[in-house]
């Protein structure tokens, strides 16, 4: 369920962006894990896709760019 905090910004768990956006399990988890998030943990829209982009662009042997 989404919770309006102000009249610019949407919060929404991460489960409910993550069907919205039709991110994949591997992805999800992954970004998940990088940004520390738990288990129904609310963010934006754009936080959510933010860290999704971030994930799907780090070099895969874990090295900072």
């Amino acid at each position: 369920m989404a919770a309006k905090i102000t009249e610019n910004e949407t919060y929404e768990t991460i489960e409910e962006l993550k069907a919205k956006a039709g991110t994949t399990d591997a992805v999800f988890l992954g970004a998940k894990m990088a940004q520390g998030w738990k288990t129904g943990k609310k963010v934006t829209e754009k936080e959510y896709k933010d860290a999704v982009a971030a994930f799907n662009n780090a070099p895969i042997d874990g090295r900072t760019v």
